[in-house]
């Protein structure tokens, strides 16, 4: 049967969460560092789950490192376990670096900062805040084009629901950022780095009963939204434009005032599998335009392969 990971857990900006175990192994430690002046990391700093083939993989750990100022050219992981032919790798950890100097900020770093996770597994989180952010850092989401299925999505908070405002979001590389229940994510004052292309590929937002406030009218490019099968999912603006590489996914009925897709974006709706669930059902009151090159494209989202109403013994 399938294996259906738990959810992201621990907080994004203060982690202190062990990651957990998977089939016989463990997954990353966690790792809390307080330094007064500079740090330089040309080495590694890692809390990654255990990675090996044919099995479910361990979860990354945390790090959360806060410094005077930070350089350096080196690694700060804390991945899931990469697993072979397996789709239940571990998922990502959390890591939060916060600078502290007056003036500091994350340019003097070059090397490489990762929260991935394994093939199936939901990327973790990277939270950076600099004296400048006022408190409101930036939260970067990238699964480094590792496959996840749509119900597998990053939680802000773990468990517990959240209200988030932070001055950008980095989606990238196949990450998807989900809000659950109550949580309430505000972007009318954030600055969203998506990509790269295309738009099949690009990291988003996923809304599983949740809501998503954005300035109106919006536009977007090189990231997803999207609007999942439950009820009390909500966008708090209904006047939207997808520019190149946009994605919007919309699996319950919606309706919006107007929509623009321009060329390279995409209107669709999740696949199915066994049951005839999702539908792409807009009601838009005012206007429609799909520029050429644009695209209302659900094709292969119908019944997943030996299911349906007309399939027989050599398929639909």
């Amino acid at each position: 049967s399938a294996v259906i990971p738990a959810p992201t857990y621990g907080s994004l900006t203060s982690p202190t969460n062990l990651g957990s175990g998977g089939f016989g192994f463990c997954g990353g430690g966690a790792i809390r560092l307080q330094v007064s002046g500079a740090t330089t990391i040309d080495g590694w700093i890692l809390a990654n789950g255990s990675a090996r083939d044919g099995h479910c993989t361990e979860s990354g750990g945390s790090i959360w490192l806060t410094t005077g100022s930070l350089v350096g050219t080196g690694r700060v992981n804390a991945c899931g376990g990469a697993t072979g032919g397996a789709t239940c790798g571990g998922g990502g950890g959390r890591i939060a670096l916060i600078v502290t100097n007056a003036l500091a900020d994350f340019s003097g770093f070059s090397g490489i900062m990762s929260a991935a996770a394994g093939k199936g597994g939901g990327a973790g989180t990277i939270y950076r805040e600099k004296p400048a952010d006022g408190g409101r850092g930036e939260l970067i989401v990238d699964n480094s084009l590792v496959w996840s299925p749509a119900y597998i999505a990053t939680r802000l908070g773990g468990s517990s629901a959240m209200t988030c405002d932070f001055s950008r979001i980095v989606l990238t590389n196949a990450g998807n950022l989900g809000l659950f229940g109550a949580d309430y994510l505000v972007l009318t004052n954030t600055v969203i780095a998506g990509g790269p292309g295309p738009a099949t590929n690009c990291g988003g937002i996923s809304l599983y009963d949740a809501s998503l406030t954005l300035p109106s009218p919006h536009a977007w490019s090189n990231y997803f939204i999207r609007i999942y099968t439950n009820a009390g999912s909500s966008i708090l603006c209904h006047d939207i434009t997808l520019e190149t590489n946009a994605m919007l996914i919309v699996d319950q009925p919606y309706t919006f005032s107007n929509v623009t897709l321009r060329a390279s974006a995409i209107l669709s709706h999740d696949g199915n599998k066994d049951v005839e669930t999702l539908r792409l059902n807009l009601t838009i009151i005012s206007n429609l335009a799909v520029d050429a090159g644009g695209s209302i494209n659900v094709s292969r989202r119908g019944f997943g392969a030996n299911y349906g109403r007309g399939v027989g013994p050599n398929g639909g």
